[in-house]
């Protein structure tokens, strides 16, 4: 797994929590309607209910997936603390914010630690092109 499949992951993570937002509110509205009789769900707004809670369960299962090679990819991260950066960040969803929160750092500290870290591990061993690190998350 290459270091744009990793933020690949990432982004599409974010997708799943945007989606499973949208399902939260959707279903909510939906049950606020049925306990008021005098208001009706159309066809519509039920069919759409339907096809996003499928999406979140397919990008769920997906994401099940992708989440055993990101981690086999991070687990190959020699520095301790910047593996737990990586998988906070990529793995949990967390901002670079939080993880440096986390770890009584700067945003930029730990971004740069870390990132170091992917390029020393699967650049410096097999080479290609680097990672830069500028993703704003």
């Amino acid at each position: 797994m290459s270091t744009d499949k990793l933020q690949a992951y990432f982004v599409k993570r974010n997708k799943l929590a945007d989606l499973e937002e949208k399902s939260k509110l959707v279903r909510a509205y939906l049950d606020a309607c049925s306990k008021r009789k005098h208001y009706a769900v159309s066809d519509t707004l039920l069919r759409d209910a339907k096809q996003i809670e499928d999406q979140v369960l397919s990008m769920r299962q997906e994401l099940l997936v992708d989440a055993e090679a990101v981690n086999e990819m991070l687990d190959m991260v020699t520095d301790d603390i910047s593996r737990m950066a990586l998988k906070l960040h990529y793995l949990e969803g967390h901002t670079w914010k939080d993880v440096a929160a986390v770890l009584h750092t700067s945003t930029e500290a730990v971004k740069k630690m870390a990132y170091r870290q992917l390029n020393r591990t699967f650049f410096n061993s097999y080479g290609g092109a680097r990672h830069g690190g500028n993703d704003e998350t």
